[in-house]
């Protein structure tokens, strides 16, 4: 599709245009509804103006004020002759750093105009525009008008002369794409029109070598695109990710996936550097080299560090099914760091039943990174625990495993509390949440849904869709309905695990283990944060319940680490109880094997004797 050039007009644009000879500065506005589109709308005005020597300016930018519908990407520029216009083009196109040959202005209304409206609002702004206008503040006046404001165009001065609408510009360079009707059901299906056979590609042996960067960059588009639940097509490369609902479980999945496809040396520190999916392409799009080794192709392991020497560190998720929790105590060690997330854990692979099932599945995927002994392994809550189950697997198989990290990890006690399924959905819905803002513990509860804000007097649906506009009302973003899948899909993995089902089995060598534990020395489960992750009245029946004693009795070798934080689901949120993990980590997992679990054993002792505890 193409825009429609319609017959010149007798004595209107179709007469010669005016050549410039007052050279009178222009303002010179292009618009479209992503930065991709604007960018190929200024390059084909650019291919454009070279051959057109008796085009009036003035013209031009009168055609592009008043005869083109203003969109959200915007490029303004005041340039005083076309020669200008010519190099500010070719220097917004290249994404040059230099400072621009004119005032040169891009803005995006959708996400700009909203704090220039309630500037800009009322008598005020009126008389604003009025002076700028006044006083033909030209640059001033292109700000505006690109970061989303509005300018009345047909009052700018135009130096004595009255210009003409043009009709020869180049047309709007509608994005391409293909629309295909879909089969109808049926046994008449065979009779629906076909795909063109130009539609498929070209056999292997004729078709052209494809550029690997370019593939790479296409990749990438789709893989974000895919994560946010949007077409490749609808996603602008130059919105910000956080304005289309990114958050750091989003940026762990895309590191996951990165790392198997795109670049095998993705880490969360070059991720973090990148605001937009242009920036990833930028950073990521260009290598080609060779795709992960295999372990990073499993979907539920993630290398979490940029470590790429050393035997490898794996920690298991909590009970809601993401390790991005760990992302903040694995940029300091010196040793491979990896992350087991659930399966099914925002995938759409079905997730496994029964804690002993998930033991025997991490196994299978740990031995597929390190196939031998000894392991290190730990992790935050419910990841714990599954670090002492899948202990247990592996010295069945005869192999070592050397230590175990819990962070205030809950024994099989907690069974005796049975957690609603509206806790979790509840507990679901803040996770997104708080993957999005990243509040501080002190502003979880101006931040998070609080379960005294819904009615629970509705069945699941109407619940989940007042959670949500809650939850949207406090910062998180996205679309809904892929907000919704998303919390049913991770609420179908909580539920999965059968913890009420699950009993301690002793290990098969328990003194060849070394655990070391991270109590919060507060002992509240909930605490003051209960309403916003338990539904019921007696949520609070877990606070000073002592849910290690188990672990305690099962592991001689136990070394209990008292920190503080306000409650169990802060333990890696809290500044103070985050700096006692990550420190511990940073010397735990560096050294030399035969000095690791003295000089930790001695840390720890240290540590206690600091706090006057025993």
């Amino acid at each position: 599709m193409e825009e429609y050039m319609g017959a010149p007009v007798a004595g209107d644009a179709d007469a010669p245009a005016s050549p410039d000879t007052d050279l009178v500065p222009q303002v010179v506005v292009l618009s479209a509804p992503t930065e991709d589109r604007l960018r190929a709308v200024a390059s084909r005005l650019l291919e454009f103006l070279p051959a057109q020597a008796d085009l009036s300016l003035a013209d031009l930018a009168h055609t592009l004020q008043r005869g083109r519908e203003a969109m959200d990407c915007r490029l303004a520029l005041v340039a005083g002759s076309l020669k200008e216009l010519i190099a500010a083009l070719a220097h917004y196109l290249d994404g040059s750093e230099e400072t621009a040959p004119v005032p040169l202005f891009t803005g995006t209304a959708g996400r700009d105009a909203s704090d220039l409206d309630q500037l800009l609002s009322g008598p005020a702004g009126d008389t604003l525009v009025r002076e700028l206008l006044a006083e033909n503040h030209l640059e001033k006046l292109a700000l505006l008008w690109a970061r989303g404001g509005r300018v009345p165009w047909s009052s700018v001065p135009r130096g004595g002369r009255t210009p003409r609408m043009l009709r020869s510009l180049p047309p709007y360079p509608f994005d391409r794409k293909r629309y295909w009707v879909p089969l109808p059901p049926g046994p008449d299906a065979t009779t629906a029109i076909a795909v063109p056979a130009a539609a498929t590609a070209p056999p292997a042996a004729i078709a052209p070598a494809a550029d690997p960067a370019a593939g790479a960059a296409d990749r990438i588009t789709v893989i974000v695109a895919e994560l946010l639940g949007m077409r490749a097509d609808d996603l602008d490369l130059a919105t910000p990710l956080e304005d289309f609902g990114f958050s750091s479980i989003h940026a762990t999945q895309l590191l996951q996936t990165l790392q198997a496809e795109v670049d095998p040396l993705a880490d969360f520190s070059a991720l973090s550097e990148c605001r937009s999916t242009r920036d990833l392409v930028r950073r990521f799009g260009s290598e080609t080299g060779a795709p992960a080794a295999a372990p990073a192709r499993v979907p539920e392991i993630v290398h979490l560090n940029t470590a790429r020497e050393g035997r490898p560190v794996f920690w298991f998720h909590g009970g809601l099914g993401g390790v991005e929790v760990y992302a903040s105590i694995t940029g300091s060690i010196e040793r491979p760091f990896y992350g087991v997330q659930a399966r099914g854990w925002m995938t759409n692979s079905d997730p496994l039943h029964g804690i002993p099932a998930l033991a025997e599945h991490y196994v299978q995927i740990i031995r597929t990174v390190q196939p031998e002994g000894p392991y290190d392994l730990g992790g935050y809550s419910f990841g714990g625990l599954l670090a002492y189950e899948v202990t247990r697997r592996l010295q069945e198989q005869g192999a070592t495993v050397e230590s175990i990290v819990m962070v205030d990890t809950y024994d099989d006690s907690v069974g005796d509390v049975t957690m609603s399924r509206t806790d979790m959905l509840l507990q679901q819905v803040n996770a997104l949440l708080f993957a999005a803002s990243k509040p501080a513990p002190e502003d979880f509860a101006t931040v998070l849904v609080p379960g005294r804000a819904v009615d629970w007097d509705q069945d699941e649906d109407g619940l989940l869709d007042q959670m949500l506009t809650l939850a949207r009302e406090r910062g998180l973003k996205g679309d809904a309905q892929v907000l919704r899948a998303q919390v049913l899909r991770n609420l179908r993995v909580q539920e999965s695990y059968g913890l009420l089902d699950y009993d301690i089995v002793p290990l098969p060598r328990p003194e060849s283990v070394t655990c070391f534990y991270f109590r919060n020395q507060s002992g509240l489960f909930y605490g003051e944060m209960e309403p916003l992750f338990s539904t019921q009245e007696d949520g609070a029946v877990l606070d000073h319940t002592v849910y290690w004693a188990e672990w305690q009795r099962q592991l001689p070798n136990f070394h209990q680490i008292d920190v503080d934080a306000a409650n169990h689901f802060v333990m890696l949120g809290d500044p103070a109880a985050l700096t006692a993990v990550r420190s511990f980590c940073k010397l735990f997992y560096a050294g030399r094997r035969d000095r690791r679990l003295p000089v930790a054993k001695a840390w720890a002792t240290r540590h206690q004797k600091a706090r006057g505890t025993k």
